[in-house]
């Protein structure tokens, strides 16, 4: 599968930071590894883009994979504070799909 993803309405600091987050992940699949990453998206301090995916408005996964928000502490060389955490892991959406192809399945048999 290949996606399309154009973004636009970024500020240079934003469009630099996402580069670089794309770059790690290909990285990390040339070097086989797996990590979390993360973008810290400051809705309320200027970002606003204008996203597609393949010439359209994206659209979520919603299918249950579980919890996406969690809570977590950030530790900082000023101290550590709280913080909300979005995540999605790509593993949960393929149980998830295959689950349903399974259900679809066993729908159409009966």
């Amino acid at each position: 599968m290949k996606l399309e993803i154009t973004i636009d309405n970024l500020l240079e600091s934003q469009a630099k930071a996402i580069e670089d987050l794309l770059a790690v992940w290909q990285w990390l699949g040339d070097e086989k590894m797996s990590i979390w990453t993360s973008y810290f998206a400051d809705g309320a301090l200027g970002f606003s883009p204008d996203i597609k995916v393949n010439g359209e408005q994206p659209k979520r996964f919603m299918m249950d994979i579980g919890n996406r928000l969690a809570q977590i502490k950030v530790v900082t060389e000023n101290g550590d504070f709280p913080d909300k955490y979005y995540m999605i892991d790509p593993d949960k959406v393929r149980d998830a799909l295959i689950a349903a192809e399974h259900k679809e399945e066993e729908t159409k048999e009966d």
